[in-house]
């Protein structure tokens, strides 16, 4: 254990001849003389917790390669979002799907996996 890969130190203090290392996650330990300065992390701050990416919505299922493509569109909020999106295009346009664009002839099926 490092601080220089822990990042979560709260203090540093040398009492009679030791090093008292106080972590958040470890709790309070000793150090000896040669390792101490490995332990010196005044300037990190506590580490952000983790946020979970936004999952994909939509799958599109293509007509040639049956291959499904899942990607995400913050517009979409149901299968008849989708609907509304793909009719309202002609066979051989381009319709748009998160960063993606798919021929509107070129989609076998297409589904709302729901946020």
């Amino acid at each position: 254990m490092i601080c220089q890969t822990c990042k979560n130190c709260k203090s540093y203090k040398e009492e009679n001849k030791a090093h008292k290392m106080s972590c958040t996650i470890n709790g309070t330990f000793a150090v000896h003389a040669s390792n101490a300065e490995r332990f010196q992390c005044q300037d990190y701050a506590e580490s952000e917790p983790y946020v979970a990416p936004p999952k994909d919505n939509v799958m599109i299922v293509l007509t040639e390669s049956g291959r499904d493509i899942i990607v995400r569109d913050e517009t979409i909020h149901s299968l008849d979002d989708m609907r509304k999106r793909i009719k309202s295009c002609r066979m051989n346009e381009y319709v748009n799907f998160g960063a993606m664009d798919f021929r509107k002839c070129d989609i076998a099926t297409f589904s709302y996996l729901g946020d």
